[in-house]
């Protein structure tokens, strides 16, 4: 299904400028926002004031690694989408971060381009999906009260 995802922002956090640049040249096609950081600091810091469905953070980062960052997402925005890109050394410490539920999905590098692009996609229609869900819930509750149902039972 090709979904419209002009609503939608990814944010990208890694120390190294050039991966940014070519992460972002991949996922542009996707016709979403793309908001980048080189500090996983002041990515946790943007996160207060902007909606994002999904993050993608490096493994290895001067600041802070990126399974701590993702770990802190996952805590106060359990919505968002959460991909790491890891090295081959950080492989068994990428496999525990999903264990933990604190990562969704995550690439290796190097990656393939057609692999980001596919988890990207993957992991904005999850949040399309998401969102269509609360709507449903939403319009049926507000069906039900107007139908008059005083039930009490949860």
């Amino acid at each position: 299904m090709s979904l419209n995802y002009k609503n939608y922002t990814v944010m990208l956090v890694d120390d190294e400028q050039p991966i940014l640049n070519s992460l972002k040249r991949l996922i542009k096609r996707l016709g979403c926002n793309i908001i980048t950081f080189t500090s996983p600091l002041d990515a946790l810091e943007a996160l207060k004031g902007t909606s994002v469905q999904l993050v993608i953070s490096d493994m290895r980062m001067p600041e802070m690694g990126g399974e701590v960052f993702l770990e802190q997402v996952a805590k106060s925005y359990p919505d968002i989408e959460r991909v790491v890109i890891s090295g081959y050394a950080d492989a068994q410490a990428t496999i525990d971060a999903v264990n933990r539920g604190k990562i969704s999905r995550f690439l290796l590098k190097p990656w393939e381009d057609e692999d980001v692009f596919k988890v990207v996609e993957k992991g904005l229609q999850l949040a399309f999906l998401r969102e269509e869900n609360l709507r449903l819930q939403e319009e049926t509750e507000a069906k039900n009260k107007q139908e008059g149902h005083h039930h009490h039972h949860h």
